[in-house]
């Protein structure tokens, strides 16, 4: 095998991910994910994709289980969905991802009667309708109609 490092970040990685295809690798260590595509076998000579929005560390990272959408809970709380199919084109050669955008933003406080705690868990439904999360050991899903 081959070992690919992906960084960047200006601290240690602390969520990965794959999507269902195998296709794209999510990875976090601040306040953004970013999503690395293997399609080609590595994620050299590729831009990578950078889900942005965050204010704290992202603690928590899924893929819809069609692909598509993607989300990232953080250390105060909030939930953000991505389309990742829908970016601002960033410049491989000047070393600037692409910028992906928000669809959707809530906090786990309007999930769970509690004070905003760091989101610890985070997973789509295979039926790719609710969104599972956790945070402060309490868990809730939310239906979204995206």
């Amino acid at each position: 095998g081959q070992d690919f490092k992906c960084g960047g970040y200006s601290s240690k990685v602390t969520c990965v991910c794959w999507d269902p295809s195998g296709k794209l690798c999510a990875t976090s260590g601040s306040n953004q994910a970013t999503l690395w595509d293997f399609s080609a076998g590595s994620p050299a000579g590729t831009t990578p994709l950078a889900c942005v929005g965050q204010r704290a560390m992202v603690t928590a990272i899924t893929f819809h289980p069609a692909g598509r959408l993607f989300a990232s809970g953080s250390a105060d709380g909030v939930i953000k969905v991505y389309d990742v199919s829908k970016f601002d084109p960033g410049d491989l050669r000047a070393g600037r991802p692409h910028i992906c955008h928000p669809l959707a933003s809530f906090g786990m406080s309007t999930l769970i009667d509690e004070a905003m705690s760091s989101v610890e868990h985070l997973t789509w439904a295979t039926t790719g309708v609710l969104i599972a999360a956790c945070a402060g050991g309490k868990c809730s899903a939310v239906r979204l109609g995206l």
